[in-house]
């Protein structure tokens, strides 16, 4: 999160950034910890705006590579 912040995973694939301040934030899935022979579709971060008491969700697509 914002370059700053690393979370994991639980073993649904569900992650959470408890406290985050409202505003925008950059998100991304760093593909040296994906597990191969999966890596992420999209390499750039993805843009997202947290509003005060909201919660959001956002999906990172993984493919399996050949």
């Amino acid at each position: 999160l914002d370059r700053r912040y690393v979370t994991r995973t639980d073993g649904q694939g569900r992650y959470e950034f408890p406290s985050v301040g409202a505003g925008g934030h950059l998100i991304e899935v760093s593909s040296d910890n994906v597990p191969l022979p999966w890596s992420p579709v999209l390499r750039d971060p993805m843009k997202t705006v947290i509003l005060v008491r909201q919660t959001q969700s956002l999906d990172f697509a993984v493919q399996r590579e050949r």
